[in-house]
């Protein structure tokens, strides 16, 4: 039976979670799928650990015997780190445009998310350019300001806990103004600069909200990944390959399912918003994911 989507209304910190995860849990082979993409990437490195530790049996690999494929190992590392960063700016695309869908009460479907993700690929890739030289500038000004004033006062005391913890505040306040890019992006087709701003307004007064929901998912996903994790100890003593192997898939499983959940709970902040400040409603929702999808044609 084909499902209604419910009417978009302001939702509370709690509903904001349920709803992320009820979402997360009507359509886990789109959504998780693409957030696993990605990860999927590091399967052959937990392979290659796993094989390896019974040989290292504690002690440190000897890295001379890489030597004559040092060059091959930087390429390789360096095309592994492109092609994982397109695939990673495509999934997150994707799985916004799939959230979306899902909260029209549209089945998404993967392989279709993945085109509406390809299409998009150079706007995001820019405005996620544009957040990094963001965080960039803002970290080197602080830090160009801070070594400053220590000289000016002759006093390098002050390069300590406090003014780190100062900077990591305000990075993270910077993060929670811009964390809407991606959706306006894909959902609004923002540009530049001007996405960037567009999360920022939008996100103006909903920072702290934005913050609390997030650390309170993440803390919850960590720990049950870790919980998880610790009660494969046992295998991972007995049978150190095959422990191994079933820690990291566990690892992985649990970052899909927090980054599905975290790419769901941006998308409903992003419609919640709207329909606070701007009376965004459901046909406007419809009419938004149709034009999302266009890009594949």
């Amino acid at each position: 039976m084909a499902r209604v989507p419910e009417p978009l209304r302001p939702l509370s910190f709690g509903q904001l979670i349920d709803a992320a995860a009820r979402l997360v849990w009507a359509y886990p082979a789109a959504l998780i799928g693409l957030a696993a993409l990605p990860l999927a990437f590091f399967l052959p490195l937990f392979l290659l650990q796993a094989l390896l530790l019974p040989e290292l049996n504690g002690t440190a690999p000897d890295l001379e015997q890489f030597g004559p494929w040092l060059l091959q190992i930087i390429v390789g590392g360096i095309v592994f780190v492109c092609v994982l960063s397109v695939v990673w700016t495509v999934a997150i695309a994707a799985q916004t445009y799939a959230s979306a869908l899902a909260r029209a009460a549209q089945p998404p479907a993967f392989v279709n998310a993945c085109r509406v993700g390809w299409g998009l690929i150079s706007p995001i890739s820019w405005a996620l350019f544009l957040i990094v030289g963001v965080f960039a500038i803002f970290a080197g000004i602080a830090a160009v300001l801070l070594i400053a004033l220590a000289s000016a006062l002759g006093d390098y005391s002050m390069l300590t806990f406090a003014p780190l913890f100062l900077c990591i505040v305000a990075q993270l306040y910077l993060f929670a103004r811009l964390a809407l890019v991606v959706p306006v992006v894909v959902l609004e087709r923002g540009v530049g600069m001007a996405a960037l701003r567009r999360s920022a307004t939008l996100m103006q007064g909903q920072v702290l909200r934005m913050i609390g929901i997030f650390l309170i998912v993440n803390l919850a996903i960590t720990l049950v990944g870790g919980l998880i994790a610790a009660s494969l100890i046992p295998l991972a003593t007995t049978v150190p390959l095959l422990g191994s192997l079933a820690t990291g898939l566990v690892q992985l499983g649990a970052q899909a399912i927090g980054s599905a959940i975290n790419s769901a709970l941006l998308v409903l902040l992003y419609f919640d918003i709207r329909s606070r400040v701007e009376g965004f409603d459901l046909e406007q929702l419809l009419q938004m994911t149709a034009a999302a999808a266009s890009v594949t044609r």
